[in-house]
């Protein structure tokens, strides 16, 4: 993580500007995904890692929805980079689509 002093003589809205992009900076990327499972329904999760979510998905250590209707398939995946708070809640409002 990269720390910046804003000096006192810079004027208020410079400060800001850069505590902006500060956080922005330090956020992570975010996959939604979702997955077509065996029985034909789908399922929608978060991660930060998508291939070792998949890995775990698939070797029945994912979620307990997931483990019952293995095999599944990646139908779908973007990426965000957000804070957690805000991709858990895009997750929520696609969870209410299906």
């Amino acid at each position: 993580m990269t720390i910046i002093v804003i000096p006192r003589s810079y004027s208020k809205s410079l400060r800001s500007i850069n505590r902006r992009w500060i956080s922005i900076n330090s956020y992570k990327h975010w996959f939604l995904y979702m997955l077509r499972c065996n029985d034909g329904s789908i399922y929608s999760g978060i991660t930060v890692n998508i291939d070792k979510r998949m890995s775990n998905h698939q070797m029945g250590k994912g979620s307990k929805y997931v483990r019952s209707r293995l095999p599944v398939s990646l139908a779908v995946w973007w990426k965000f980079a957000t804070s957690r708070r805000d991709i858990q809640k895009l997750e929520q409002r696609v969870k209410r689509l299906t």
